[in-house]
């Protein structure tokens, strides 16, 4: 009795260690119920359809004039007169 426990004990882990998983069976194992895969599917359909509104938002936008020009501060007005100024200045200077 005892060797016949000790063989099935080693059979049994000889068939765990050389086992050849079928790759098609264990991906059968990973799916989901037909109700839940339907859930699912409906799910990311909704959200593919979210995805695509939104990217056609931002789209429409980036293409919309600019409605609102901020008016640039006094500091920058004025710096931009004296480089302007600057530059009338050395193309005088040039010329002569």
């Amino acid at each position: 009795d005892r060797e016949i426990e000790n063989y099935q004990q080693r059979q049994a882990l000889y068939t765990a260690e050389h086992k050849e998983d079928d790759p098609v069976r264990d991906d059968a194992d990973l799916l989901l119920p037909s109700q839940e895969m339907g859930d699912v599917i409906r799910y990311e359909t909704h959200l593919e359809d979210q995805i695509e509104r939104k990217l056609r938002q931002f789209y429409a936008r980036r293409r919309e004039p600019v409605l609102h020009q901020t008016e640039p501060l006094p500091a920058a007005m004025e710096e931009a007169e004296a480089v302007e100024l600057a530059c009338q200045t050395a193309s005088e200077g040039s010329q002569d």
